[in-house]
């Protein structure tokens, strides 16, 4: 019985931007903190389908794609934990 690797939802490392020579785009990207939907949903322990939803409903950018994986930088990540802040104060009114 052959064992399927489970498909990374995310980079694991920022090495990995630098795909193909993306030149001077690719490393802008990499001095700067980006993060996927799996990390940032690591880093604020919520499900993925939670900041997606969020993402939307705000028309949050990301800040750069690679294929069809979109990133984010640190504003984004504390806009979504002000937002999820925010949205916990008035379920527990």
């Amino acid at each position: 019985m052959k064992t399927r690797k489970k498909p990374c939802s995310r980079l694991c490392s920022r090495e990995q931007l630098h795909i193909g020579g993306a030149g001077i785009f690719g490393e802008l990207i990499m001095k700067t903190a980006v993060f996927t939907i799996g990390q940032l949903a690591d880093e604020l322990k919520q499900p993925p389908s939670r900041l997606q939803y969020l993402i939307s409903k705000h028309r949050i950018k990301p800040v750069a794609r690679i294929a069809n994986i979109r990133l984010f930088d640190q504003k984004t990540l504390e806009t979504l934990r002000l937002t999820l802040q925010s949205i916990t104060k008035e379920k527990n009114q």
